[in-house]
């Protein structure tokens, strides 16, 4: 693939010649800058005005020639067309060159240099190294890659939504648009020059995973609550509902010790938080209870143990019919 990455105008300048005699392509248009690298012919004009940048995914369906004999024919077989994104070296250079010079629905004749084209590799066999070729190109569609800006107000919508299903009590529908707005959010770039919307994006990211936990809190699935509730803390260490949330589903799954420690954690940062403090003594009333229970259960246990020992021991043998003995133990049941 390193022939597509490699700047073609250049590589024709320093190659010194042209591959493509003017009297071939002569009123053909060039579509390479004045490289002559890539001459268009028109053969039906575009159905829209709009043509396609570097970015955005382009759709179309193209036939190649090399001395006219046909090679390459996305409307064969089962006629899936080409998609691709303008500029970003998924395709050779000649095709790229001559999409930027479409309108939608156009559909054009192309010649292309080799360096536009297959180069010295060829092409399977069928094209030879350093050839000129053809290509009839018919452009189907254009989409605009969407910018960072784009991902965001989609996030925030998918967000927005949820929030509306939430409140109306649907909360696997509302967790499944909170899931939608973290996929989206979760397709940023590593590096985003713009740092005003790095920190909007990362501020979204924690709403979104903390209202997927609320959702899963008031469906009593308390597994997943402890589950996902690290996924914020990656974000926000002290995220306060996310910390109370997972407080309340440890304590339904009695884990007190873990429920102790998110809500000391949370009167820790926020002393008057009212919620938390009867969280903690509804906490200590459980715990109670259990206590009395356990105790009261083994209260049962060793008081009969103790009526066992104070019991007096027969000296001599059981004699019933089903007893045991320790020489002959139990009794076969006779058969029927």
């Amino acid at each position: 693939m390193e022939q597509w990455y490699r700047d073609p105008c250049r590589d024709i300048k320093d190659r010194g010649f042209r591959c493509i005699p003017p009297e071939d392509v002569e009123g053909w248009e060039d579509v390479s800058f004045g490289c002559a690298g890539v001459f268009k012919q028109l053969i039906t004009p575009g159905t829209e005005e709009r043509m396609p940048k570097e970015g955005d995914v382009c759709t179309c369906h193209a036939v190649g020639y090399h001395d006219d004999t046909e090679f390459e024919n996305t409307r064969a077989g089962k006629g899936y067309p080409m998609e691709f994104h303008c500029g970003g070296g998924q395709t050779i250079s000649g095709i790229e060159y001559a999409v930027l010079s479409m309108r939608v629905g156009e559909v054009a004749r192309f010649m292309l240099d080799p360096i536009f084209a297959y180069r010295e590799n060829g092409y399977h066999g069928h094209v030879p190294p350093d050839a000129v070729v053809e290509y009839e190109i018919e452009l189907l569609s254009v989409e605009r890659e969407p910018t960072e800006q784009d991902k965001l107000d989609q996030a925030t919508a998918f967000n927005e939504k949820g929030k509306a299903l939430f409140k109306a009590g649907e909360y696997e529908e509302a967790r499944d648009q909170f899931k939608e707005a973290k996929g989206v959010l979760g397709s940023f770039p590593w590096r985003i020059s713009d740092r005003e919307l790095v920190a909007k994006q990362a501020a979204l990211r924690i709403v979104v995973l903390a209202n997927q936990v609320q959702c899963l809190a008031c469906q009593e699935r308390h597994q997943e609550v402890v589950k996902l509730a690290p996924e914020v803390f990656r974000f926000d260490k002290d995220h306060l509902k996310t910390l109370y949330r997972r407080a309340q589903a440890h304590m339904a799954l009695v884990n007190y010790d873990e429920a102790h420690a998110d809500i000391a954690r949370i009167l820790a940062l926020d002393p008057s938080n009212k919620d938390t403090k009867a969280l903690l003594r509804r906490l200590q009333k459980e715990e109670a209870a259990v206590a009395r229970k356990q105790r009261g259960m083994y209260s049962n246990i060793w008081g009969g143990y103790s009526e066992a020992a104070e019991r007096p021991v027969s000296d001599s043998p059981q004699t019933d019919s089903g007893a045991a003995t320790a020489e002959t133990g139990p009794r076969p049941v006779a058969s029927e």
